[in-house]
């Protein structure tokens, strides 16, 4: 293989080999490159009465990538993708998809550049790789034997920067089976209910606001995913404070609070209103930063059964205004 003087972020090979990135560090950090933060950081949140906690009551295991029934799995935070090959090939053999005479016909690596939609949901649109390079899927055949069945040929799939002025190994035949399917993990969204616009005192319940669920499919192996709870951070993401409640959160409905409802949900009352904090709306209202956290189980279904793959924490954060309950005075 070519020495492109390519610098390799993540590689979903077999659990048989090593395994590259460490459980719990996303691809793009497991080499010391940072996504772009989901949101700004707060600081000096006033006290609250609401209730608290300091732990998080939902697990996570962080980014995992494998093989599953000889598909390549990749579960991150912000990307769900499946490698198993599109049909092409259906019915032949390695030897005779390639037109190969021997293994050392065949071709080692293939690269196709990511699109823009694929920079985006892995984050990476903010985190370019040296200048003068170009982000990649690459595609390489593991220990390939001429006689076996082409959809069974094992791909391992990584991203590599490859500089512009580098050759880029490329095969078509090889990109053609090696179909990655995806799916985008949505940020959190910390909502209010039953008022878009709390007022101190009153009681809020914090939902998600976007999709629980994400699925990505392909004939062989289907990644299903769910938010299966929230924690959120009323005060910002540095203050002690923090609730956390199953699924996605209770939708409150006006007169709702924790003495008239058993459902278990993030419940918060402020104590102070959100002036002088240093976060502010996009019409300048002064905001607390609210970080929510959602955590993700995901599951790998095939044939009917479905097993846990992993989990793993996605967190934004959401500016909201707090303003005084007004008093009405009658003279």
């Amino acid at each position: 293989m070519h020495d492109t003087n390519r610098r390799r972020l993540a590689r979903t090979a077999a659990f048989t080999t090593a395994l590259v990135l460490a459980l719990g560090a996303s691809p793009a950090m497991a080499t010391g490159m940072k996504p772009g933060d989901p949101g700004p950081a707060p600081s000096g949140p006033p006290a609250s009465d609401g209730p608290s906690n300091t732990s998080d009551p939902y697990s996570s295991s962080g980014p995992s990538y494998g093989t599953v029934s000889n598909c390549s799995v990749v579960s991150t935070p912000n990307f769900l993708g499946v490698s198993c090959g599109n049909g092409a090939g259906e019915g032949q053999t390695v030897k005779e998809y390639f037109g190969a005479e021997g293994v050392k016909d065949l071709p080692g690596c293939s690269h196709k550049a990511l699109d823009a939609s694929e920079l985006a949901g892995l984050s990476y649109e903010n985190t370019p790789g040296p200048e003068g390079s170009t982000w990649y899927w690459e595609y390489c055949l593991v220990d390939p034997k001429l006689g076996e069945q082409v959809r069974q040929a094992e791909i391992s799939v990584s991203i590599v920067w490859i500089r512009n002025d580098a050759k880029v190994e490329k095969d078509d035949k090889l990109n053609a089976l090696a179909d990655l399917r995806q799916g985008t993990v949505p940020f959190p969204v910390a909502v209010p209910t039953p008022s878009t616009q709390p007022r101190v005192g009153a009681w809020t319940s914090f939902v998600d606001g976007t999709d629980d669920h994400v699925t990505v499919e392909t004939p062989t192996v289907t990644l299903d995913a769910h938010v299966v709870g929230v924690t959120v951070k009323p005060l910002g993401k540095d203050a002690r404070e923090s609730v956390s409640c199953p699924g996605t959160g209770y939708h409150a409905e006006r007169g709702d609070n924790p003495s008239t409802t058993d459902v278990e949900a993030c419940w918060w009352q402020y104590s102070h209103s959100s002036s002088g904090q240093p976060m502010t709306t996009s019409e300048g209202q002064p905001a607390y930063p609210v970080e929510i956290t959602a955590t993700w189980a995901v599951d790998t279904i095939v044939g009917g059964v479905r097993s846990r793959f992993n989990t793993f924490q996605k967190s934004q954060v959401t500016p909201l205004p707090v303003t005084e309950i007004q008093a009405l005075v009658v003279s």
